[in-house]
């Protein structure tokens, strides 16, 4: 009885010690993972967040009666902006450099509301902008082309504008004067001297014989 006492007491002291090694041996764990952990990174070291995109403007816009129409203003350098007018999609283009952007398209004759949007690289929509309402009015209707004028001309007037045009009769010539002598003076020694009338600026030959 004796002996199985002992025994019973040796192996209760080896499963104490067993347990008690155990425990240690956690807490050994426990310890080193506690000093190898990452701590958490410093509020000076946290990265910082994006600065959220410029939210895109218009400048006043360039519009004609005839639907042409030309968009400009400014957004965040290098990102999309996407062009709408109500439901109406116009296109997107892309900002500058120098933070500004521009836009040529038509629009039909109507009221329009129309926005800005930034786009990231992803397609997804940053902001947009305020609302820029714009009114395309009707065409006027032009004058009729020559041509066209020409084709619904009447048939009098066609024949009027293809009658020949009259002859000119060349009037007849001016009739010159005819010269006249008057007496002529003669002296002694054989010296004649002539004198009449003719055609002012006409040349008078005279001929004696």
């Amino acid at each position: 009885m004796a002996d199985n006492e002992r025994a019973r007491a040796r192996n209760y002291d080896l499963f104490k010690g067993a347990v008690a090694l155990v425990l240690l041996i956690i807490i050994i764990v426990l310890l080193l993972q506690g000093r190898t952990a990452p701590q958490d990174a410093s509020p000076e070291e946290a990265e910082l967040p994006v600065a959220a995109a410029v939210v895109p403007s218009f400048d006043p816009p360039d519009l004609s009666a005839g639907g042409t129409l030309g968009l400009s203003g400014s957004g965040e350098p290098g990102t999309t902006v996407d062009l709408w007018a109500g439901g109406t999609h116009l296109g997107n283009t892309t900002v500058g450099g120098d933070g500004t952007w521009s836009w040529d398209g038509t629009l039909e004759p109507g009221e329009y509301q129309v926005v800005a949007r930034t786009l990231d690289a992803s397609g997804q929509v940053l902001n947009e902008s305020a609302a820029l309402s714009l009114a395309v009015p009707q065409a006027e209707a032009g004058v009729a082309a020559p041509e066209a004028a020409a084709e619904t001309a009447t048939p009098q007037a066609a024949a009027a504008t293809t009658a020949p045009e009259a002859t000119t009769v060349p009037e007849p010539a001016v009739e010159l004067a005819l010269p006249a002598i008057n007496p002529p003076e003669l002296d002694t020694e054989g010296g004649l001297s002539l004198s009449g009338t003719g055609e002012p600026g006409a040349t008078v030959e005279l001929w004696a014989g």
